[in-house]
C-alpha cells in the first residue's frame, strides 16, 4: 500500500469552523484533470492515515478539496408562445457549478425539452464536472411538440449532490392550431341565406378556462381591464361569465401576446379598457369574434356540409351538451347541470367541437340597430337542445355576464 497526502487532520480543524464538504479527488494524468472519487472505509488505516488500496499501475495523484458544492444559474424563461403540434422557438439560460462531488443535472419541466447545442433535445441533461467544477454552459429550452394546448407553468431544476437546488421559472402559452374554413355562401334553410363569407380560420374548440387565464395574465400586465373577469369549472372547460366587451378585449390581448396586429380600436387606439363599441382595423391579422354568418357557415360544415340540424349530426346528444344531458357536471352551475370539458363530443364536418352546446358563443354582430349582440350555438342550459341547432339565432345584452356564455375566436386569412 502507498501512503497518500495526510490531509485529514488539517481538514478536520477547518471543517470544525466551516460546515463545508471534504472531497477526495484523483488524477491519473499527472494532475491535468481531477475527478472526485468515493472515500471508503478500506482507504483509512487504524491510525487515521489515508491510503491507496490499488495495486500496481499508472501513477495516481490525490488531493483533498474543502468546499461546499454549489450550482449557479442565470437567465429567464418566460412568455413562450407555441402552437400545439410544433416545437416552440428556444430560449437560453446558463448553468455552472463549483466544488461538485457529483454530476450537475438539468431537468426540464413537464412539456419542455433541453439541449446543449440547440439541436438534440431531451427531458434532462447531465453535465460532468472537471476538477470539481462545471464551466458556464449555455442550455437551450423549448416547448415540445407533444405538449397539450393551455397554460405552461413550471421550473427548470438544476441539481447536484450536496448543492442547493436551483430553479428557473418557465411560463408560456401553447395555442391550438386554428381550422381553416373555405369561403362560400349560405343557402336555405338558413335565415342568412345569400350571405357570403371569405375564407377564415376558427378555433377547433371553445376558449378554455386555462387559455383565458393565460391571456388574461398578459392582458392585465399590459393595460387591459380584464382582471378577475371570467370563470371556468376546470381548466379544460370552456370559459364562461364573460360579456361581449370582455370577449372583444381578450381577442385583442391574445393578438398582442402573439405578436399580431389587434383588430379592435377605440378612438384610434387599441381597445383595452371600458365598454365601447370598437372599430375594426382593416387588414389586421389578429384574433376577433366571428361574424354571425361566419359562425353559421362553420357550424354547418362550410363547403363540406351534410345539412345536419346540429353541428355535425341530427342527434344533439352526439355533438353537444345541453340541459338534459349536462346533469352531473363536475361543477354544479344550476340544479346539478353545468359545462363539460371541451372536445368530448363528436366533431362536425370541419373537425370543430362543441359548435352546438356547452356554452353559447359571442358573435360580433349587433341586432337590428340595438346594443344587443348575437349569440350562437346554445349551451348547457338550453332546454330540449333547440337553441343548439345551427339555424337558431339568439342575442343578448353585451354588458351582462352569464355562466352559459363563452367565445371562439377567428382570424382572417390573407392578412
Amino acid at each position: 500500500m502507498r501512503s497518500l497526502l495526510a490531509l485529514l487532520l488539517t481538514a478536520t480543524s477547518v471543517l470544525a469552523a466551516n460546515p463545508a464538504i471534504l472531497t477526495l479527488e484523483q488524477s491519473s494524468d499527472n494532475m491535468s484533470t481531477w475527478q472526485a472519487v468515493p472515500m471508503t472505509a478500506a482507504m483509512l488505516t487504524a491510525d487515521g492515515r489515508l491510503v491507496d488500496t490499488a495495486t500496481s499501475g499508472s501513477s495516481k495523484f490525490y488531493r483533498m478539496r474543502i468546499g461546499t458544492p454549489s450550482a449557479t444559474t442565470s437567465g429567464t424563461l418566460s412568455n413562450f408562445i407555441s402552437t400545439i403540434g410544433t416545437s416552440s422557438a428556444a430560449q437560453t439560460f446558463t448553468v455552472s457549478g463549483s466544488n461538485l462531488i457529483a454530476n450537475l443535472v438539468v431537468t426540464a419541466p413537464s412539456g419542455c425539452e433541453v439541449s446543449t447545442n440547440g439541436t438534440n433535445y431531451t427531458s434532462s441533461l447531465t453535465l460532468t464536472p472537471s476538477s470539481g467544477g462545471v464551466a458556464a454552459t449555455t442550455v437551450y429550452l423549448r416547448i415540445a411538440a407533444s405538449t397539450a394546448a393551455g397554460l405552461l407553468n413550471g421550473y427548470v431544476m438544476v441539481t447536484s449532490t450536496g448543492a442547493a437546488t436551483q430553479n428557473i421559472g418557465v411560463s408560456g402559452l401553447i395555442v391550438e392550431a386554428l381550422v381553416t374554413v373555405q369561403g362560400g355562401t349560405l343557402t336555405l334553410p338558413s335565415q342568412l341565406a345569400g350571405q357570403s363569407v371569405s375564407a377564415f380560420s376558427i378555433g377547433k374548440h371553445e376558449v378554455t378556462w386555462d387559455q383565458w387565464q393565460s391571456v388574461q395574465s398578459y392582458a392585465v400586465a399590459h393595460g387591459y381591464d380584464l382582471e378577475w373577469i371570467g370563470g371556468g369549472s376546470m381548466g379544460n372547460h370552456p370559459v364562461r361569465d364573460v360579456n361581449w366587451f370582455d370577449a372583444v378585449k381578450w381577442c385583442n390581448a391574445k393578438s398582442e401576446m402573439e405578436g399580431l396586429t389587434p383588430v379592435y380600436q377605440v378612438g384610434g387606439a387599441t381597445y383595452r379598457m371600458g365598454q365601447s363599441s370598437p372599430n375594426i382595423v382593416t387588414g389586421a391579422n389578429g384574433y376577433r369574434l366571428p361574424s354571425e354568418s361566419e359562425w353559421e357557415w362553420a357550424a354547418r360544415g362550410g363547403v363540406s356540409t351534410h345539412g345536419y340540424t346540429y353541428s355535425g349530426s341530427n342527434d344533439v346528444n352526439a355533438v353537444g351538451w345541453y340541459w338534459e344531458n349536462s346533469v352531473g357536471a363536475p361543477m354544479d352551475l344550476g340544479i346539478g347541470h353545468g359545462t363539460w370539458p371541451v372536445g368530448q363530443k363528436q366533431v362536425n364536418e370541419l373537425g370543430l367541437y362543441d359548435m352546438s352546446g356547452n356554452v353559447s358563443e359571442w358573435c360580433f354582430d349587433s341586432v337590428n340597430g340595438s346594443s344587443d349582440r348575437r349569440l350562437r350555438g346554445g349551451g348547457w342550459g338550453s332546454f330540449g337542445g333547440g337553441e343548439c341547432a345551427v339555424s337558431t339565432r339568439s342575442s343578448f345584452d353585451p354588458y351582462v355576464r352569464r355562466g352559459e356564455i363563452g367565445l371562439r375566436p377567428v382570424r382572417s386569412l390573407g392578412n
